[in-house]
């Protein structure tokens, strides 16, 4: 690559970053001369500069082509969507049975994490309160546990003491891959 085209792929990447695309577009014209397989003798990339390259490549391409790009994407959403709720419409006990054994799964999983010794009275009253909260203030509330019950690196309890109610968006991006008190 040469210097030209490296401090060019650097201003298009400064100017994506920082969302401004009419100056971009008026760069794409020197852009254009970029090839992804060069001629002539180059020195050979690494992986980082191939992978910069590559991602800048791809930066670029979507600036120019944005507007088909969502709504190429809309239309295979709508359409997958469509075969789907048709394929369900053929199948309705596939659908029932498959409901049933997720439903089957989840249930195990609490049956399996929620020892004898568990007060069901506080944990009924963490599902009471989450939904409470959520006609209260209006937006989604739920019962999370602090240490998730399946995790690849541990595994907690349903018990009233690894129990809070927090809003869904916090327990969204909690996952099962954080917990307070995270070793």
């Amino acid at each position: 690559m040469s210097r030209r085209q490296h401090i060019i792929l650097k201003i298009a990447s400064s100017l994506l970053r920082s969302g401004q695309l009419d100056f971009l577009r008026i760069m794409l014209d020197d852009l254009s001369s970029l090839s992804y397989f060069p001629r002539g003798k180059v020195r050979k990339m690494t992986k980082n500069e191939l992978r910069e390259r590559r991602r800048i490549q791809q930066q670029v391409y979507y600036a120019k082509n944005r507007e088909s790009i969502i709504a190429r994407e809309v239309d295979r959403q709508k359409k997958r969507k469509a075969l789907t709720k048709a394929w369900k419409k053929r199948n309705p006990a596939a659908v029932r049975e498959s409901k049933r054994g997720d439903r089957r799964k989840y249930n195990l999983v609490f049956r399996k994490s929620c020892p004898t010794w568990a007060n069901h009275f506080f944990i009924h009253e963490a599902y009471r309160l989450a939904r409470l909260r959520t006609k209260t203030f209006g937006f989604r509330w739920e019962v999370d546990h602090i240490v998730p019950l399946r995790s690849p690196l541990v595994c907690g309890l349903h018990t009233e003491q690894n129990l809070r109610v927090i809003p869904f968006n916090e327990n969204l991006a909690k996952s099962n891959h954080y917990w307070t008190d995270m070793p």
